[in-house]
């Protein structure tokens, strides 16, 4: 509770780590970053040129989410409309919530 604000085990990223990266799966621990401007923001270049499928491990096969893509709590988000996008604690997350799967088609 005293570090992160709630009370997990640790998901919050920068508790650990001061230097992180951007990828879907080289970050700490084979994973992606937490949060609007540290992953949100970055990652439609891997749905772009289709490098998505590394994705299925946590968001699952059909890109909806899994027990490995729940979230621990609230997050907000601002979707590319500009409209916000609230995830619920305990909610897995997908490419579907905030555009048309993983290509965004």
């Amino acid at each position: 509770m005293a570090l992160q604000g709630y009370n997990a085990k640790l998901t919050e990223c920068n508790i650990c780590h001061t230097t992180l990266t951007a990828t879907p799966n080289g970050g700490p621990h084979g994973t992606h970053l937490l949060g609007q401007q540290a992953w949100v923001n970055q990652h439609a270049q891997y749905a772009e040129d289709g490098r998505y499928t590394v994705c299925a491990y946590c968001h699952g096969s059909d890109y909806r989410g899994t027990p490995l893509s729940v979230t621990k709590v609230q997050r907000n988000f601002t979707g590319d409309d500009g409209q916000p996008i609230v995830l619920p604690a305990g909610y897995a997350v997908g490419c579907y919530d905030c555009h048309n799967g993983p290509t965004g088609g």
